[in-house]
């Protein structure tokens, strides 16, 4: 199953019609206000009633600006050193391995060519204006269920 979630039409691809939850990690920041406002409601139409939907991604703190960005550049920092030790690879790294391999290799061809140029501008508002967006969404609650420097996790319940 492909879906693009620019399109409002992304839910007709599902298989099932109603979902108890649905989980987004490190995904909409490809989509911009506007349409990740559109689309908060049309994965409350997917859910169950009481059904839960999870975003995790990058959100800042607005709250904290300062510290916010103390902690993701001390973040860059170890995983700038990581790289250069050979303990883990940069997402360049990742991806040229991905597509060496027999069964990833395909996948990779194929987000390839949906995304010639590379993914589109990435938009990282803070938490806050995620929880709005939900509750203007028509979830019933919405909260930040974690966080960890300028990523959080926010959750919400139809």
């Amino acid at each position: 199953m492909t879906a693009d979630l620019n399109r409002s039409d992304w839910a007709a691809t599902l298989p099932h019609r109603d979902y108890d939850a649905v989980l987004t990690a490190t995904a909409l920041h490809w989509v911009d206000g506007p349409r990740l406002a559109e689309l908060y409601r049309e994965i409350r139409d997917v859910l169950r009633p009481g059904g839960v939907f999870v975003n995790a991604d990058h959100m800042p703190d607005d709250a904290m600006p300062t510290l916010t960005a103390r902690l993701g550049e001390r973040a860059r920092a170890r995983r700038d050193a990581r790289h250069r030790a050979g303990a883990a690879l940069s997402w360049p790294d990742w991806w040229a391995q991905a597509a060496d391999d027999p069964v990833l290799g395909p996948l990779v061809e194929k987000r390839r060519q949906i995304y010639p140029t590379g993914h589109s501008p990435e938009w990282t508002p803070p938490a806050a204006w995620h929880l709005d967006a939900l509750r203007a969404a028509g979830f019933t609650e919405a909260g930040v269920l974690w966080r960890g420097g300028a990523d959080a996790a926010v959750a919400a319940l139809r």
